[in-house]
């Protein structure tokens, strides 16, 4: 009754291309790409590594207490605070 899971499937991207805040109740996910792949040419790529950005509104008296990355998803737990 008290915990929430945000989950996103973020194939290809590391923990370093990720960065998650909280502002104003405002849980903001972004990710970027560095778009120089060193000259490597492909002939398909499967996995889309985009940029993108997703925000969640929280309610006051939720926190954030864990987030995960693992096997291309990240985890982030939530508890409602009473």
């Amino acid at each position: 009754d008290r915990e929430y899971r945000i989950s996103i499937a973020l194939a290809g991207f590391s923990e370093k291309d990720i960065k998650a805040e909280v502002k104003e109740s405002i849980l903001s996910i972004t990710a970027s790409t560095d778009n120089c792949e060193d000259n490597t040419s492909f002939i398909h790529r499967g996995i889309a590594k985009r940029s993108f950005a997703r925000q969640f509104r929280l309610a006051d008296n939720i926190e954030v207490n864990n987030a995960e990355l693992a096997n291309g998803m990240l985890i982030m737990e939530l508890m409602f605070l009473v």
